[in-house]
C-alpha cells in the first residue's frame, strides 16, 4: 500500500541528503585509503623476500670464507703451536647464524605470502560490495532526495494563502421563517437581540378594520 510520507521540515531532508552525501565521500576515502594500503603491504612483502634472498647469497660466501681463513689457520697450528684458530672459529660461527637468519627471513616471508593473498581475498568481497553501494545506489537516492526537496520547494511555492474568516460570519440575522398553526398563520420575523411580536391574521384584519386587537372581526 503506497503512503505519502509527512514531511514537516524541508530543512531536515536537506541535511539528511548532507549527511548522505558526507557519507559517501568519507567511505570512499577509506576504501581508496585501504586499497593503497593493501597494495603497500603486498609491495614490502615481496621486497622483503627479494632482500633476504640476496642476503642468503651475501652470507653464504661469508661462510665459504670464514671456513677457508678457519682451514688456513688449523693448518699454520701444527702440533698445538701456532697462533690459534679461536677468533675464525668464532668469525664462522657468526657467519653460520647469520645465514641461518637469512633463511629464516625467507621462510617466514613464504609462509607469510598466502595468508596474507588469503585476507585481501576475504576483503575485497566486502570492500568490492561497498564500493558498488556507494557508486550506484547511493547516487540513486542522492539524486531522488533532491528530486523530493525541488519538488516540495516547488509545492510550497504555489499553495495559496489561508483565507481569514469574516468577523461578523456569525452574526447575520436570521430569515423570516413562515409557521402554520390550525386556524391561522402566525409569521415571525426575528433581530438579533430583539424577537419580533406575533400577530395572526385575524388580529391583522381587525387591526385594518380599526377594531381593538382583542376582538374578532367574523364573517
Amino acid at each position: 500500500m503506497n503512503r505519502g510520507a509527512r514531511v514537516t521540515s524541508i530543512e531536515t531532508v536537506q541535511e539528511f541528503r548532507n549527511k548522505l552525501c558526507e557519507f559517501g565521500k568519507d567511505a570512499k576515502d577509506v576504501l581508496c585509503g585501504a586499497e593503497m594500503q593493501v597494495r603497500r603491504m603486498i609491495d614490502w612483502l615481496k621486497e622483503r623476500l627479494k632482500h633476504w634472498q640476496r642476503e642468503i647469497k651475501v652470507r653464504q660466501e661469508e661462510v665459504t670464507r670464514a671456513k677457508i681463513e678457519l682451514q688456513s689457520r688449523k693448518a699454520m697450528c701444527k702440533d698445538g703451536k701456532g697462533p690459534g684458530t679461536s677468533d675464525q672459529e668464532r668469525a664462522l660461527y657468526k657467519a653460520m647464524m647469520r645465514l641461518k637468519e637469512a633463511e629464516e627471513k625467507v621462510a617466514a616471508c613464504k609462509r607469510w605470502d598466502p595468508l596474507l593473498q588469503h585476507a585481501i581475498h576475504e576483503y575485497h568481497g566486502p570492500a568490492r560490495q561497498l564500493g558498488g553501494y556507494l557508486d550506484t545506489d547511493l547516487v540513486h537516492g542522492l539524486a531522488l532526495l533532491q528530486q523530493k526537496l525541488e519538488a516540495l520547494e516547488a509545492y510550497l511555492a504555489l499553495a495559496p494563502p489561508s483565507t481569514p474568516i469574516p468577523a461578523n460570519a456569525g452574526s447575520s440575522a436570521e430569515e423570516p421563517r413562515m409557521t402554520a398553526g390550525s386556524s391561522s398563520t402566525t409569521v415571525t420575523a426575528a433581530t438579533p437581540g430583539n424577537e419580533a411580536p406575533q400577530e395572526t391574521a385575524d388580529q391583522e384584519a381587525n387591526r385594518d378594520a380599526g377594531q381593538p386587537a382583542g376582538e374578532r372581526i367574523t364573517p
